[in-house]
């Protein structure tokens, strides 16, 4: 194989990464001198040898066999050498010749790793070592004659990694390219090379991973040439101490052309020689911080500092020679904000594009004979030309002085502070694109011109689209104007246009009926109902600044979508404090837009409502108590958002990108409601510290908070928070920010994909807080989760929103009542904190509903805090009915419109009543009108139901209307127009009334002209003379109804006596009567006593009278009263008690007094609801009471029996009662008889020997049932003497069959010891035990029906049986209507 070939394998191998140790090392040490060679020594071993170390004489020709023959060369050691080649060597116009490494000598030498020099060497000839890419180690310790590296010395040297000259004292130059692209080279140490002078050209270009250069020490160096360090991008520092003679930094000398440099550590102020800085020298280097330069700087070339980023302020004020500063110096320094030129007298050369784009840029300080500065601003020294208004100053407002006359090119770049420019009279010239940059345009900001006569112009200077003002009445001259035109040109102080909506939609009209053109309009103040097309009109008004809306409702109190869109010099903004939600990029991408206000009330804010508001100014959205959601983007790339942003308590959402980009860098999360946190919620918001989530946040979406880099994250939900992705928190680092979770849950989270990553830092923390709810459907609590001791639990209710739509017939609100800690009620506002202890606890917020029933559609809520809400009736104006008042449980509560209802322990329901087209209808329920809701003028219908009249004022109804079903109890005067008496009254039945006043048989009017009535009285002298079965005698059409004496009446049809009685008579206040009443009674003597003495009365008064008063105020006889229920009679003495006659009912009574008297205090408006017309027997010791029943299919009665030892056995009036026939056919009779025969109802017989006859009546052909009422402890028995059957009662009842007709003397009734009984009840009754009720006495119910105050219905249906049993699922108010078989309908409340 030729030695070329093996070179070209070798290099092969070396580039493959195969080291040549896989051939045998051969290492020789030679002597040469003048006699012999290299070639020679070596002899047969020149290709093979791999490190050579050579003393003495080195030949050219030695360095040829070096080059070509020595193909396994890896390291030469020249050290020993004591001569070297000599090639010539110019010093300055000297020529010399210096021992060198020749020319080329190893180029392209690609075995070569090391080289140590000699002390003989003073020079390396150009390329000498130039592409030996494996060459890592120079060793240049003993080179101190070193005197100059050549052009392209080490050219492409890409193996070096660090170069030391610092031995090479006698170095005096380092040529072009040097060291051009060694892209490995790290550090460069030149600290002892006291007499380099010069570093030439691209020296070191390109050594991209040169990091340090040590120039220290080096007095005599004068230049670093053009590009000596140029594109070096990792270059960090450059060591200059002591380099006092540097004079020149060339051109692009430390420039980066294609990335950032990291330079950064650069002392220019040590350089006390320093004249020139050469064009982009220092170009997009990393130079930071306050850069001050040396007395001996004379000029900056153009772009010398251009893109150095990091420097913030550049200090000349030692410069007293500095003259010029070139075009772009500092041009792209973002963050330059000072240049200090004070004491640069010789500064004559400014160019003003030495800042172009330095946005930071806030004042430039100097004052020569060439150029002055006012508070930052650069002028001409006179002060007639301003020259530059930095970008960077803060002012929002700045007025040119009135010395200036010109402005210059490119004196106002952009600058987003300044809003408001004012040019006076004096400048009568503005040089081209003076306006650099846009810096007015399109942003809002705005310039005024004082001059009436616009400025010339020959060329536009940067104005387009610009609010220009000028002086009222100038406006025309300055449109037509050369350039101005490009202009937005508005009047100086133009007055707002005001314009007041009578609907929404009507703005276009309203100003075209003004005959305002949109074009003029600056302000605009709208007062009155908007919708969304009134905003179409208003993003048409281009030059709309103001916009007060404050006076203004919104439809649905919403800010419609693109409220505002594409207005770009819209500044400031208020919005009416009734809005709710702000639509979607309602203010998107305004720039100019600085002021908006928040409504107190905005509940949602909508997508990119806010995005891309580059001016806006800070919005605190803590303060927003009533949101709810952040919408997508909502505050995207805007201004407005704190960098320390607390979010306000009762925000649950934050969509996607809400808060993207906008500079957060805390967020304060603790006291929201937050479920939810959106993809990319907070992308680009370096944010750090802690993140403390709370315990209702459920799920975050990915990348949410991916450029945050926190040290911890705590997360209090006793629920897992979901990840949506593995890039929630992309730059946290994992291994060591802690995740603190709740006790017991750090398993589930390091199962979970997205949480694992951060392995052992998931750890457990705090006690376990919960919270919760008695009724979710009424409100849901917050604030469950671990806290550390120590550490505020805030705990917080939130009232489900209720129903205040129609629902069914009733609104409802839900209010919250207070904290619990068990039993213990520990607060009673909807927010509650602590400090949480040692302990876990458990909280539950108790919440009540208040209802409205029957009032939907006039109910108006006024104020609702969750404590208490206040309610107003708001009746339309042609509304008929009057307000009746508040009423709860039927009773007046308040007669105001408006209601405020505190929250309490229990549900309540409250309604509204009215008198429907001014009437006042009373039908059903107990009504009750006093003081507090006396309502004068309405027509008052008493048709159902009870009314109580009370009070000490006087009622003035317009009319009274009384139907004898009803109750009526007056207890204050009532003075009213007209009074009537109206009966709805059942046909083909006998009905027991009375009237209390004279009436005559003629005034009674029927609303059918066919219907006939008949009226009979009983006639009690003919009972006593001649016995039962003769005593009742018809009235003629003539006759006259006698006050409060008894009556029966029938009729022929359901017609109503609706009207049917006079009006105008004094008599008719009767009803209204609240006074004693007595009642004479008749004396008819009788041989038998049953028949003696017999009257037939009435009930004076139109409400309930108790019976237990009439015994009280001295009646002593029994009281025989007809039954509708039973459809026969019912018999009370004075052991009955809460037994009342009904209103204006006929009954009998044995005269044993003279009079009968009615006292007021016995009435009562309604039956007691556990007596409705019961008997409750009193029990006494030596009486022993037995209640019998007979039952049949269709009929049925009572009697009763009593074994009193003290009694007689003769009839006794006011002990027993006579059995009185049924008037109806079909009615059963149950009866005892006594020892002549007669029928008793009543019958209270001595003992004797504890036999009682019993006979019966049967309507018809049957089975029947004879059965104790209440079972009474001891032995009483039946005996059918018929059948000769005996049943014990208190064991069971007893059953028999029988034919219709009287079965008298059948039975017989035997007591050993009986007991006291309860109550006969023949009315309607009901009871509530446990959640159960019980409704019974249903037998004339046909229907039954029971709801809530919510309107849910838990029972409907036909009743079947007498009873009905129903579980209530809650306490509360329930309504119980029925309708009875004679197709009455009513209604009453049930509270549990």
């Amino acid at each position: 194989m030729s030695m070329k070939k093996l070179f070209f394998l070798f290099a092969f191998l070396v580039g493959l990464g195969i080291s040549s140790s896989v051939y045998a090392q051969l290492v020789k040490e030679v002597t040469l001198a003048s006699t012999n060679t290299l070639a020679s020594e070596l002899g047969a071993d020149v290709g093979k040898v791999t490190s050579l170390k050579v003393n003495g004489l080195l030949r050219a020709e030695d360095f040829k066999t070096m080059k070509e023959q020595m193909n396994m060369l890896q390291v030469l050691d020249m050290s020993g050498v004591t001569e070297l080649p000599k090639t010539a060597y110019w010093n300055e116009s000297v020529r010399e010749e210096l021992q060198s490494i020749p020319r080329e000598a190893f180029q392209n030498k690609l075995t070569l790793q090391k080289v140590i020099f000699s002390e003989a060497l003073e020079m390396i000839d150009e390329g000498a070592f130039s592409g030996c890419n494996n060459l890592t180690e120079f060793d240049f310790s003993k080179a101190t004659q070193l005197r100059s590296i050549e052009y392209r010395a080490f050219y492409e040297c890409s193996g070096l990694r660090d170069l030391d000259l610092s031995a090479c004292t006698s170095l005096v130059g380092i040529r072009s390219n040097a060291f051009y692209r060694c892209s490995n080279l790290q550090t460069v140490n030149l600290s002892g090379c006291g007499k380099l002078s010069n570093i030439g050209t691209y020296a070191f270009r390109y050594c991209s991973s040169l990091r340090t250069v040590d120039l220290s020490n080096c007095t005599a160096l004068a230049i670093l040439d053009s590009y000596v360090f140029s594109d070096c991008s990792n270059l960090k520092s450059v060591s200059l101490e002591e380099c006092t003679a540097l004079t020149t930094i060339g051109e692009s000398a430390f420039n980066s052309n294609y990335s950032i440099s990291q330079l950064s550590d650069f002392d220019f102020s040590q350089l006390t020689a320093l004249k020139d800085i050469g064009e982009s020298a220092f170009s997009n280097s990393a130079l930071a911080g306050d850069i001050a330069f040396a007395s001996g700087i004379t000029q900056l070339g153009r772009n010398a500092f251009s893109g150095c980023r990091n420097i913030t302020s550049v200090d000349f004020s030692k410069s007293t020679q500095l003259s010029v500063i070139s075009s772009g110096t500092f041009s792209s320094c973002q963050n330059l904000k000072k240049v200090d030129f004070s004491n640069c007298a010789s500064l004559n050369t400014l160019n003003i594009g030495a800042f172009d784009n330095c946005p930071a840029l806030e004042e430039v300080v100097i004052d020569n004979g060439f150029y002055t500065s006012i508070d930052g601003v650069l002028f001409v020294v006179d002060k007639a030309s301003l020259l530059l208004y930095p970008a960077g100053k803060k002012a929002e407002a700045y007025t040119i002085p009135s010395t200036v006359k010109t402005l210059g090119e490119r004196s106002f770049p952009y600058n987003e502070s300044l809003m408001e420019l004012t040019i006076p009279e004096s400048v009568l010239t503005i040089k081209g694109e003076a306006f650099y940059n846009g810096s007015f345009s399109g942003r809002g900001a705005k310039v005024i011109m004082k001059a009436e006569k616009p400025i010339g112009l020959s060329q536009s200077i940067g104005l387009e689209n610009t609010l220009v003002y000028v002086p009222k009445g100038f406006a025309n001259a300055y449109r037509e104007a050369a350039f101005w035109k490009e202009s937005k040109i508005v009047e100086i102080d133009a007055d707002p246009v005001v314009v007041t909506l009578e609907a929404a939609g009507s703005l276009g009209a309203k100003l075209t009926e003004l005959n305002i053109p949109l074009a003029t309009i600056l302000e605009l103040r709208i007062t009155g109902p908007m919708n969304a097309s009134d905003f179409e009109v208003i993003k048409q008004i281009e030059l709309l600044q103001k916009a007060d809306l404050s006076k203004a409702t919104m439809e649905e109190d919403r800010l419609p979508n693109y409220a505002f869109g594409g207005l770009r010099y819209l500044e400031d903004v208020i919005l009416p404090n009734t809005i709710k939600e702000i639509g979607n990029s309602a203010f998107s991408g305004l720039s100019a837009l600085r002021k908006v206000n928040m409504p107190e009330f905005v509940e949602r804010i909508g997508e990119s409502a806010f995005s891309d508001c580059s001016s806006l100014q800070k919005i605190d959205l803590s303060l927003l108590s009533h949101l709810k959601a952040v919408g997508y983007s909502t505050f995207s790339s805007s201004s407005c958002v704190p960098v320390s942003l607390k979010l306000p308590d009762g925000l649950e959402r934050i969509d996607g990108y809400a808060f993207n980009n906008t500079g957060v860098t805390s967020v304060d999360f603790l006291n929201t409601s937050l479920s939810y946190i959106g993809n990319n919620a907070f992308y680009a918001c370096p944010i750090t510290g802690t993140l403390s989530f709370p315990g209702t946040l459920r799920s975050i979406g990915n990348s949410a908070f991916a450029s945050a880099k926190v040290s911890s994250i705590k997360l209090k939900s006793t629920e897992m928070v979901r990840l949506d992705g593995a890039d929630v928190f992309k730059s946290v680092d994992k291994t060591t920010c802690k995740v603190y979770v709740p006790k017991g849950m750090k398993d589930t989270y390091k199962a979970n994909t997205y949480w694992s990553p951060f392995g052992n830092n998931i750890v457990e923390f705090g006690q376990l807080i919960t919270a919760t709810s008695n009724n979710e459907n009424y409100g849901w609590v917050e604030g469950s989760g671990a806290y550390e001791e120590g550490e505020i639990v805030t705990l917080k209710a939130v009232c489900q929103d209720g129903n205040w739509e129609d629902y069914y017939w009733a609104k409802y609100v839900n209010l919250f009542f207070g904290w619990y800690d068990g039993e213990t009620k520990v607060s009673d506002d909807t927010i509650y904190t602590y400090k949480a202890g040692k302990e876990d606890k458990a909280f539950v917020g108790k919440f009540v509903r208040i209802s409205f029933p029957n009032t939907s559609d006039l109910l108006q809520m006024v104020r609702n805090d969750s404590k208490s809400i206040t309610v107003r009736v708001e009746m339309p104006a042609d509304d008929p009915r009057l307000f009746a008042g508040w009423y709860e449980n039927d009773q007046c509560v308040s007669k105001e419109e408006e209601l405020t209802v505190q929250v309490g322990m229990v549900d309540r329901s409250l309604e509204a009543r009215f008198f429907d087209d001014g009437l006042m209808v009373v039908n059903g329920g107990n009504v009750i009108v006093n003081d507090q809701n006396k309502v004068d003028g309405p027509a008052v219908i008493l048709h159902h139901g009870s009314l109580t009249v009370e009070g000490n004022e006087i009622w003035k109804p317009k009319s009274f209307a009384y139907y004898r079903d009803a109750s009526l109890l007056v207890d204050a005067e009532i003075q009213t127009e007209a009074i009537s008496f109206n009966w709805n009254a059942r046909s083909n039945y006998w009905h027991f009334v009375s009237f209390p006043y004279d009436l005559k048989m003629s005034e009674i009017k029927l609303t059918s002209s066919d219907a006939r009535f008949v009226v009979r009285e009983y006639d009690g002298k003919s009972r006593a003379d001649k016995g039962v079965g003769e005593s009742w005698r018809q009235l003629c059409d003539s006759e006259t109804l006698k006050a409060n004496k008894g009556y029966i009446i029938q009729f022929n049809s359901d017609d109503t006596m609706a009207d049917g009685f006079t009006t105008q008579t004094g008599d008719m206040k009767a009803l209204l009567n609240r006074a004693s009443v007595a009642i004479p009674l008749n004396t008819y003597a009788s041989d038998n006593a049953m028949n003696a003495n017999w009257n037939f009365v009435g009930n004076p008064y139109p409400a309930y009278y108790s019976v237990e008063r009439l015994f009280a105020d001295g009646l002593d006889a029994t009281v025989t009263v007809w039954s509708p229920d039973l459809n026969n009679y019912e018999y009370y003495t004075q052991d009955d008690k809460d037994v009342y006659l009904a209103p204006l009912t006929a009954f009998f009574v044995q005269k044993k007094t003279s009079n009968l008297v009615f006292n007021p205090e016995g009435r009562v408006a309604a039956l007691p609801r556990e007596t409705q017309a019961a008997s409750a027997l009193r029990s006494v010791d030596n009486r022993q009471v037995v209640n019998l029943l007979l039952a049949g299919e269709k009929a049925s009665d009572r009697t009763r029996v009593v074994f009193n030892e003290a009694a007689s056995l003769e009839y006794e009036i006011g002990l027993d009662a006579a059995k009185f026939g049924s008037p109806n056919a079909e009615a059963a009779s149950f009866y005892s008889l006594d020892t002549q025969g007669n029928r008793l109802a009543i019958n209270e017989r001595p003992v004797a020997d504890g036999v009682v006859r019993l006979g019966c009546v049967l309507p018809a052909k049957g089975s029947y049932t004879i059965s104790l009422k209440e079972k009474i402890g001891k032995g009483i028995q039946l005996v059918d003497k018929q059948t000769g059957a005996v049943c014990d009662l208190n064991q069971e009842a007893y059953t028999f069959e029988a034919e219709a007709g009287t079965l008298s003397d059948r039975f017989e009734l035997r007591s050993d010891v009986v007991t006291s009984v309860e109550a006969i009840d023949a009315s309607i009754r009901w009871n509530v035990r446990e959640g159960l009720l019980i409704v019974s006495g249903l037998r004339d119910v046909e229907t039954l029906s029971v709801c809530d105050a919510a309107g849910r219905i838990h029972f409907a249906g036909k009743v079947t049986d007498g009873e009905v049993h129903m579980a209530l699922p809650q306490s509360g108010i329930y309504y119980m209507t029925w309708t009875t078989k004679a197709g009455e309908r009513q209604t009453c409340s049930i509270k549990w």
